[in-house]
């Protein structure tokens, strides 16, 4: 892959919780590729859900079940 782009990998279960602080002027896509989590407290996302997000400050996830994450990381064009 010769973008500018970063992958990040996560198990989460029971009550891990994770939160991510993105760097200013990128998007993130969030995907779930097994299991249950919880988006910022309130958007519960199941097995093969994907949210894109941008101008967040922090990603926080939480409440996973066996959950397997992956948070995609990418340059925007302005």
């Amino acid at each position: 892959m010769n973008q500018d782009a970063d992958l990040y990998a996560t198990l989460l279960d029971d009550v891990t919780e994770l939160s991510f602080s993105p760097s200013p002027k990128r998007a993130q896509w969030l995907h779930v590729a097994k299991g249950r989590v919880t988006l910022d407290g309130q958007h519960a996302l199941k097995e093969g859900d994907g949210v894109a997000i941008r101008d967040e400050p922090v990603i926080a996830l939480s409440q996973g079940n066996q959950a397997e994450v992956l948070l995609f990381d990418l340059a925007t064009s302005g």
